[in-house]
């Protein structure tokens, strides 16, 4: 048993010593791979789901033809830019977050010097959430509340969707540019809640709810190729 341990370890030990004497091939494993960063300029800032602004990429080139991706979504907006858009003396907590990730495949239709078309498709996920403070004055059939009352809306947003994409994308050495275009088609789970100042919670205000929600999104971005 030591001997087949001991075989099938230096067996090992030669394969990985072949493929790290490769390193310097174009074609190895470490220059398949490349990371990037874009920015999402098609947003619907009257969507809370469709603001889909950074992406942050890792991609692996299987061929000059084949390659795959994975992308995570991120957003984050604070109270402190609604301070800004709202003039009222008591300011309103708010809150804004989206991530997810999208897993898919590319394959280039078009490729000189260096020059590629491609298009692809992609499995995604996405998740957002809104945490909004309302004081309960605002509304007229609370008005007799006390001042320090409050009502908070908690909205949570998850979809799964498919992403069908077309883009160019121009490498110089290890540095590429890309931009793309993508039409993404999502069913969707919303679940609202009504929490009030003592912490009860109002089922008739909130709930949940199934649709389906199409979002497009023209993006550009920056990889370091390995």
């Amino acid at each position: 048993m030591k001997k087949r341990v001991f075989l099938l370890f230096s067996l090992f030990l030669i394969s990985h010593s072949f493929s790290f004497g490769q390193t310097l091939d174009k074609e190895c494993f470490l220059h398949k791979w490349s990371v990037g960063a874009g920015y999402n300029f098609l947003n619907d800032p009257e969507n809370p789901f469709d603001k889909r602004t950074f992406e942050l990429s890792v991609k692996y080139r299987l061929t000059d033809k084949h390659s795959f991706y994975l992308m995570v979504p991120l957003y984050v907006e604070n109270s402190k830019r609604i301070r800004k858009k709202y003039s009222f003396e008591n300011v309103i907590p708010w809150l804004h977050r989206i991530w997810g990730t999208e897993l898919g495949y590319n394959y280039t239709m078009f490729d000189w010097k260096r020059l590629c078309l491609f298009g692809g498709i992609g499995l995604s996920y996405l998740h957002a959430c809104q945490d909004v403070k309302y004081p309960t004055d605002w509304v007229g059939e609370w008005g007799n509340k006390h001042p320090t009352d409050y009502f908070m809306i908690k909205k949570k947003y998850n979809g799964y969707g498919l992403s069908p994409q077309v883009g160019i994308s121009y490498q110089f050495q290890h540095i590429g540019c890309e931009l793309k275009y993508k039409y993404s088609l999502y069913r969707m789970k919303r679940d609202v809640r009504w929490i009030e100042s003592d912490g009860s919670i109002s089922d008739a205000y909130g709930g949940k709810r199934y649709y389906f929600e199409s979002l497009h999104g023209l993006s550009i971005g920056l990889f370091y190729y390995f």
